[in-house]
């Protein structure tokens, strides 16, 4: 049995493990406008207080997208049980992400500003926004949670066969930019 409005025949779902399922769902909806579905709440679990929120639904760009509390049995760095030791863990306690969420939004710069305010930071502290070759412009951040998100706007379209030659030029551009800092 299916549960009404939930994930239809389909229809794509990402699972994010994270510590806060709730500060999570509410840092998506605010930065990238994610719409909440569902709450899962703890229901006579030894690990967890009834009621405390262990994953929260949302959709987000035609998808999906649940984010789930890591598995309360592992603390300190290992298992309080000895079991399931394959179980994922989240960013914030491994210290590294596995999967990079990549999203096209309506305004890239004002999407960043909106991330960065709420706690989200940048991949590569040194770089900025970049206008790509393929006509997208591009920036990476962390969110909160550690989880990886690369955000883009599209600027315009390009043909295929116009990329080698864009590539080049900006290698070019870049190549100069070197050369100027180191004669500075």
């Amino acid at each position: 049995m299916a549960v009404i409005g939930g994930q239809q025949p389909g229809e794509f779902k990402v699972t994010a493990i994270v510590m806060d399922p709730v500060a999570g769902a509410q840092f998506y909806i605010d930065v990238l406008g994610a719409q909440e579905t569902r709450r899962h709440l703890a229901e006579g679990l030894k690990e967890v207080p009834d009621g405390t929120v262990t994953a929260v639904e949302l959709r987000l760009s035609g998808i999906v997208l649940v984010l789930t509390r890591q598995n309360p049995r592992f603390r300190d760095g290992k298992w309080s049980d000895g079991r399931r030791t394959d179980w994922p863990r989240c960013p914030e306690v491994t210290g590294t992400s596995t999967a990079s969420f990549s999203l096209y939004v309506d305004d890239v710069d004002s999407t960043l500003a909106k991330a960065l305010a709420r706690g989200a930071t940048l991949m590569h502290p040194s770089h900025e926004i970049e206008d790509t070759p393929w006509g997208d412009r591009i920036i990476q951040f962390f969110d909160p949670m550690g989880h990886v998100w690369q955000i883009m706007t599209r600027l315009e379209d390009v043909a295929e066969e116009e990329l080698p030659a864009r590539i080049e030029a900006q290698r070019e551009r870049m190549r100069q930019a070197r050369r100027a800092a180191i004669t500075t």
